[in-house]
């Protein structure tokens, strides 16, 4: 029997995460007798063509299919229900995805029967659990994008991944391109689509010279802001009849299989309308220097990031210490290294973080 598991989804970086980890990993010589990590700056760094899928501005949901034929529903961090010998079985629900889902059955088996000969295809037979990845949006799950005026809860697949992560062999998440066979007419007729429908950028990234890019990875994320694809083959328009537009920005995967398989080598770029940190930049390579804990606070705490919180945690009186936990833990993951490039660290910042989530919290339960 079936051991179901929660299969939280990875978070994905920014494009200077990428850019250290790249050439971190190039140069990577071993370890000295103290047991720090050696490299060597003179070996080789690569050169790789990133695929840009459009980054769509709902909620995370997966689709899990089991070695025993069970197919689970996950949110980004929770196990919402599953099907298994024709039932479904509700436990929770995010934006109602696990019961949209579970009556959407057909198309989610003809795209579990098409991901199934594409892993057979690829690796000679199947390893299981399969994932497949996706961001659930329309109307009721963000606002203020083109795709919140879905008529329909759409389900758009951007990933999957195969078995257990697993380095030596590099078995983990395919190229973003090897979505594109799995829907039909049918299946978007269910709401069901792979971001490989819709069109995409190709960049070459020289991680020697990475900042010979950033104009170009600027240039289109600002493109897919004003005018996102997505919502533009879709002819998605408002109750006035006006065309909706607005884009969130790009995924940016690496189409060699040696390096997709691992997420900490995907990055997002978002338009400024979007980002949840104060940047310079839309694409930064290296981590802003603040000069103050004030300034930090300023560039960390904004409206995006603020919301963000409150659609991943809720709303209710009980939950504002879990609120705050979110916000403290989200900039550590997002902005430790600017942290260290300005010489703070949490807890020079945690309880003036702490003040400005507690009362934005509060104002938004008083709005109730």
């Amino acid at each position: 029997m079936t051991q179901l598991t929660n299969y939280k989804f990875h978070s994905t970086g920014q494009f200077r995460n990428v850019v250290r980890s790249i050439k971190e990993q190039a140069t990577f010589a071993g370890i000295d007798s103290e047991g720090n990590a050696v490299f060597d700056n003179t070996l080789p760094v690569p050169a790789l063509t990133y695929l840009g899928t459009t980054k769509l501005h709902g909620t995370n949901g997966s689709i899990v299919l089991h070695e025993d034929g069970t197919v689970s529903f996950h949110s980004k961090n929770n196990l919402l229900g599953y099907v298994k010998n024709g039932k479904f079985t509700l436990l929770s629900d995010n934006s109602e995805f696990a019961q949209s889902m579970s009556r959407r059955m057909g198309s989610v088996s003809v795209i579990l029967k098409n991901v199934e000969t594409l892993v057979e295809n690829t690796y000679g037979d199947l390893c299981y659990p399969i994932k497949i990845s996706g961001e659930w949006c329309g109307q009721g799950i963000q606002k203020g994008v083109g795709i919140s005026y879905l008529s329909k809860k759409s389900f758009f697949i951007f990933g999957i991944k195969v078995g257990e992560t697993c380095q030596q062999s590099k078995q983990g998440w395919l190229p973003a391109y090897t979505t594109e066979c799995l829907t039909t007419n049918d299946t978007h007729y269910d709401g069901i689509y792979s971001v490989m429908d819709f069109p995409t950028e190709r960049v070459e990234i020289d991680f020697n010279s990475p900042e010979f890019v950033q104009n170009t990875l600027v240039k289109y994320t600002e493109g897919v802001e004003e005018c996102c694809p997505v919502a533009k083959q879709l002819k998605l328009k408002d109750a006035e009849g006006n065309l909706t537009l607005l884009g969130e920005g790009l995924v940016w995967t690496p189409i060699d299989p040696s390096y997709c398989w691992d997420s900490g080598t995907w990055f997002k770029t978002k338009g400024k309308k979007h980002s949840v940190s104060k940047t310079k930049s839309v694409v930064s390579i290296c981590p802003e220097k603040l000069k103050s804990i004030q300034e930090f606070v300023d560039y960390a705490i904004t409206e995006n990031r603020l919301q963000q919180g409150i659609q991943e945690v809720g709303i209710d009186q009980k939950l504002v210490g879990t609120y705050i936990g979110w916000v403290n833990k989200d900039v550590n993951k997002e902005e430790g290294d600017t942290l260290e490039a300005s010489n703070l660290t949490m807890k020079d910042v945690g309880k003036y973080l702490s003040n400005k989530a507690r009362e934005y919290y509060i104002q938004e339960l008083n709005k109730l």
